[in-house]
This record gives structure tokens, C-alpha cells and sequence, in this order.
């Protein structure tokens, strides 16, 4: 009841999401906190913590390449101040276009992933040099 008439506000929502990826861990953790990160974003759209631990999970976790694109490209156009000089958000969109081009293997994803998904980063799997 107190949720409908005080209804949590972006930074409340985020912080909600990755407290449920530190509860667990699975599939169902997983889709908890993204609605929960989606409902941030559609809480405030230029709240830019929210877009970096939904493109971390969609990224590192889900393996959506396509849609952690398409989260940046939303976040690019809803504050494009914030996410210019952003260097969290410039290293998540290097690595969905190499693990979009089956170039996993370049990705740098221990380095600044575990923060933006409440320091519970545990990849999916490990991506694969190619064999020369």
C-alpha cells in the first residue's frame, strides 16, 4: 500500500534490483532485477545508473549483445551529457560490439562490471581466445 502512494523513485528501484542479485543467483534473481531496472529507467530515463547495471546484466549475464546496444543507444538519447564523457558507459558499448562480433575474447568485463551489478559480477562463462 505505502508503494502505491509513495511509489519508489529511481535510485530506490536500482538499489532494490541489485540488492535481489545479491540474494541469489539464477535466472529468476536475474529477471527480477532487470524489471526492476526497467522500471527505474522508466522512472527517471536520464538516471544513468540504471541504464549501466541493465547493460551490465543484459551484457554480462543474459549475453544480449543486441539489446545492451540498443539499452546505450536509449541512454545516449535520453542524457547525452552524461553518457559523452562516461567512461563505464564507453567501455560497456566496446564491449557489446566485440562480443557482437564474436570477439568475446577482447572483453574486458571483470574490470568495471561488478560495480554497475552490485559487486555480485560472476561471469556467465568465459569467453574463448580464438586458435591461430
Amino acid at each position: 500500500l505505502l508503494r502505491i502512494i509513495f511509489p519508489l523513485n529511481a535510485t530506490a528501484l536500482r538499489k532494490e534490483a541489485l540488492g535481489c542479485l545479491k540474494k541469489g543467483d539464477g535466472a529468476q534473481t536475474w529477471s527480477q532485477a532487470k524489471t526492476l531496472l526497467q522500471k527505474s529507467i522508466k522512472r527517471d530515463p536520464t538516471y544513468l545508473p540504471s541504464y549501466l547495471s541493465l547493460v551490465a546484466l543484459q551484457l554480462y549475464q543474459e549475453e544480449d549483445h543486441e539489446g545492451a546496444l540498443e539499452t546505450i543507444r536509449e541512454a545516449k538519447a535520453k542524457n547525452p551529457a552524461a553518457c559523452k564523457n562516461n567512461k563505464d558507459m564507453r567501455n560497456l558499448e566496446l564491449d557489446a560490439v566485440a562480443m557482437s562480433s564474436n570477439l568475446g575474447h577482447m572483453v574486458l568485463a571483470g574490470s568495471f562490471a561488478s560495480p554497475h551489478l552490485g559487486g555480485v559480477y560472476k561471469p556467465a562463462k568465459t569467453p574463448k581466445s580464438p586458435a591461430y
